[in-house]
């Protein structure tokens, strides 16, 4: 759990629910992602514009990569190679070498991407943006925008059906709640 006011990540136990360690990130941690060996988390610092890999064994930070502006969240790939970070400031992806621990390429898409979520297939990045209120899928294979979808008022928030036919956003606008948008069967991935 990262802690924004404190500049801090908690580790818990979910075995008693307790906190069983806190260690300094860096400032303002937003998003948080496990590697998929459970060996590093990465946590976006939106304060720093970059992404801190933190070693789970020892609470501290092994490598720093740079991002856009303003980092919110980051998704790590199925095999752990790739880390695909939305950043609110600069409306992009920043998509990371997590092997090399250096970024690859920036990706536009709307204003203010919040969120995202890999297929899983993890051949399509579905990212959230809160002030164009929609979705920008994008092929990670190529880094191409395939298409922009509608995705109602303040969207802050996503996650995929199994199947990929759905994605659930949701939303913190003056309706909130939560929407599925349809029509993703042709884009599943």
């Amino acid at each position: 759990m990262v802690n924004e006011d404190s500049d801090s990540l908690s580790v818990i136990d979910t075995a008693t629910n307790t906190v069983v360690a806190t260690a300094q990130v860096g400032r303002i941690p937003h998003g948080i992602a496990l590697s998929p060996d459970g060996k590093l988390i990465y946590v976006a610092l939106g304060g720093e514009d970059q992404v801190v890999a933190m070693d789970t064994s020892t609470h501290r930070p092994v490598a720093t990569m740079p991002t856009g502006k303003d980092p919110q969240a980051i998704a790590v790939t199925k095999d752990g190679r790739r880390g695909y970070v939305t950043n609110y400031e600069s409306n992009d992806v920043t998509v990371l070498d997590l092997e090399a621990r250096r970024p690859l390429a920036a990706i536009p898409v709307g204003t203010n991407p919040q969120a995202q979520a890999l297929s899983a297939s993890g051949s399509l990045l579905y990212v959230v943006n809160l002030r164009s209120h929609d979705v920008t899928v994008i092929d990670a294979a190529t880094g191409k925008v395939k298409s922009t979808i509608p995705a109602g008022e303040g969207p802050c928030g996503i996650a995929l059906t199994a199947d990929g036919k759905y994605a659930y956003v949701g939303g913190h606008g003056s309706r909130g709640g939560m929407a599925a948008t349809k029509g993703m069967e042709g884009m599943a991935g």
